[in-house]
């Protein structure tokens, strides 16, 4: 889901799951080494401490230790454009106001 949104529902369905969803840091940490991409590592990542996810905190740190040093979009059907981010290695081509204003508007 976090590799291709539009799939998904796209970003107002993935992200009202995300948030509503009892994860479990450890398993997240184990689905994302299995399927071994860094840009869903980054997404996650980013989405948790966006939102505070406090049971997240272990996927967090690991996160951040896996970034690498190429940048991608956050929404990659999105435009090229937007700031970078160089914490998560992340080009933000939405702005964290729009990805919470989704949150706030879904459902």
């Amino acid at each position: 889901c976090f590799d291709l949104p539009k799939y998904a529902g796209g970003w107002p369905d993935l992200l009202s799951a995300f948030v509503r969803a009892d994860t479990d840091s450890d398993k997240l940490i184990e689905y994302t080494r299995t399927y071994n991409k860094k840009s869903i590592i980054k997404r996650i990542g980013y989405l948790a401490e966006l939102t505070a996810k406090r049971s997240l905190k272990p996927f967090v740190d690991f996160a951040l230790r896996h970034t690498g040093k190429r940048y991608i979009p956050f929404d990659p059907a999105g435009p090229d454009t937007g700031k970078f981010d160089p914490c998560w290695k992340l080009r933000m081509n939405m702005t964290p106001e729009q990805i919470l204003d989704i949150l706030n508007n879904t459902y």
